[in-house]
C-alpha cells in the first residue's frame, strides 16, 4: 500500500494489529463461549488448547479508531482528533481509517508532529467501500474485515467527529477496560449502547461477525444488534448507571467521560454540560441538525 508525502510511516503496519492471531476463533454457540471476567480476554473453542498458546495469542495494547472515509468534507476532524489524542494520551495510538483516494494530509503543524510521532497512524479502506448511510455503516461494521485489523488489540475506541471527551472527568478511559463493550446508553430509543463513542473487545466482535447462525437485519443498527449477540455470548457488560459514566447520548447524566451527540438530546441541559466539558465547542463544526 503506497502513502502518500508526510505519511510513510502512519500506513506502515500497526503494531499489535495484525490479521493472522483471529483465525483460531471458531463460530459457535452462546453455551459454547466464555469470558474470563477482569483480564478481557474473551476466548472461544480454540485450536490452540494448551496455556502457552492461548498466552501467546492474548491482545495487547489499546487503539482509538476514527473512521470517515471524505475528511476534507469535515471541517472539525483536526481539531476533534488531535483532542482524543492530548486526553486518551500516548498509550492510545489513533487510527484514521478512509479511503486512499481521498486522504489528503491537513496542513495542520500539529496534526502532522503526531503523525511523525506514530501517534496518529493512517490506514485505507477497501476502494470500493460505501458508508454513505446508517444501514452501510452497519453493515460494513458486521463484516470481518475492519475488526481484522485490529483484532490484537486489548480494546478499541471507536469514535466520531460528532463526540467529545471531557478533560474535567476524574475517571479515564481505563477505568472502562474490564467491559467487552460500552458506549453512551440509548435505552430511550432501544437496547444497548451507541456506537458512535463505544468501547469494544474487538475479537468478541470479529467472533460475532464470523458466526454464521447470526446476521444483521435490513432495519438493524449495529451498536444494538452487537449488543444483542454479546449479551448472548455472556459477554462482561456495564449496568445503565455504569455505562452513564461512560457517555451520554440520550440520557442524561452529570459527569460522564464523553458525550455523543449531545446538542440535539441533551439541548435542555447544555448549560451544564458546556460547564462541565467546555470541549463540546469542537463539535460546532459539525452538522447538529443530522
Amino acid at each position: 500500500m503506497r502513502s502518500k508525502k508526510h505519511d510513510a510511516n502512519a500506513v506502515e503496519a500497526i503494531p499489535h494489529l495484525d490479521t493472522e492471531t483471529y483465525h483460531h476463533l471458531i463460530p459457535r454457540s452462546s453455551a459454547q463461549s466464555r469470558l474470563s471476567s477482569g483480564d478481557g480476554f474473551y476466548t472461544s473453542n480454540a485450536l490452540h488448547t494448551f496455556e502457552k498458546g492461548l498466552q501467546e495469542d492474548r491482545p495487547s495494547g489499546n487503539v482509538a479508531v476514527l473512521m470517515e472515509t471524505n475528511t476534507s468534507a469535515v471541517p472539525n476532524l483536526v481539531p476533534i482528533v488531535l483532542h482524543f489524542a492530548s486526553v486518551l494520551g500516548p498509550n492510545w495510538p489513533i487510527v484514521l481509517v478512509t479511503l486512499e483516494s481521498t486522504w489528503v494530509v491537513p496542513e495542520s503543524p500539529a496534526f502532522r508532529r503526531l503523525m511523525d510521532a506514530n501517534q496518529i497512524r493512517i490506514t485505507y479502506l477497501p476502494a470500493t467501500t460505501n458508508i454513505s448511510d446508517h444501514h452501510s455503516v452497519s453493515v460494513f461494521l458486521t463484516e470481518p474485515w475492519f475488526w481484522e485489523q485490529f483484532v490484537s488489540s486489548h480494546r478499541m475506541l471507536i469514535f466520531q467527529v460528532d463526540s467529545i471527551l471531557c478533560s474535567k472527568a476524574p475517571m479515564t478511559m481505563e477505568d472502562f477496560l474490564e467491559w467487552d463493550l460500552v458506549g453512551a446508553p440509548i435505552t430511550v430509543y432501544g437496547i444497548g449502547y451507541n456506537g458512535g463513542l463505544s468501547l469494544r473487545n474487538p475479537r468478541l466482535m470479529l467472533d460475532i461477525v464470523n458466526d454464521p447462525s447470526v446476521s444483521l437485519g435490513p432495519r438493524d443498527y449495529e451498536d444494538q444488534w452487537f449488543y444483542a449477540r454479546a449479551q448472548e455470548r455472556g459477554a462482561h457488560l456495564p449496568n445503565t448507571e455504569q455505562a452513564l459514566k461512560f457517555a451520554v447520548e440520550t440520557t442524561y447524566y452529570k459527569t460522564p467521560l464523553g458525550y455523543h451527540r449531545p446538542k440535539p438530546f441533551q439541548g435542555e441541559h447544555w448549560d451544564e454540560i458546556t460547564e462541565w466539558c467546555p470541549e463540546v465547542g469542537l463539535l460546532w463544526g459539525h452538522r447538529f441538525t443530522e
